[in-house]
């Protein structure tokens, strides 16, 4: 859960980083209003095709890491069900050989 929100800020940082250098580098261009408004549909328009390409990405990859570590955890999870299973075998082996045994030390007392 933490690295889901590391990569949740992450993103933010990148998305906020991008749109304060477009901002700042067309505030700072030495054009006239009417070129700046012209290349501000421009850019803008290419800046949020980029924004949504990379977030595309990386919603993808956020889906392959979900299945790797989902696949990952299934696998410890029936390695440990079938290692509890062994142990609860054992223990019931261990509980009816010790039942057995004191039933032969009570029968030879008697």
């Amino acid at each position: 859960m933490s690295n889901n929100n590391n990569s949740s800020n992450f993103v933010f940082g990148i998305v906020f980083g991008l749109a304060a250098g477009f901002v700042a580098g067309i505030l700072s261009a030495d054009k006239p209003g009417r070129e700046t408004r012209r290349d501000l549909e421009i850019n803008s328009s290419d800046f949020f095709e980029t924004v949504k390409e990379k977030l595309d990405d990386i919603k993808i990859q956020a889906a392959d890491t979900i299945g790797d570590f989902k696949d990952f955890t299934d696998e410890k999870l029936k390695a440990s069900a079938q290692n509890i299973e062994t142990q609860v075998e054992s223990l019931g082996k261990q509980l009816e050989e010790l039942t057995q045994k004191q039933s032969a030390n009570f029968s030879e007392r008697n």
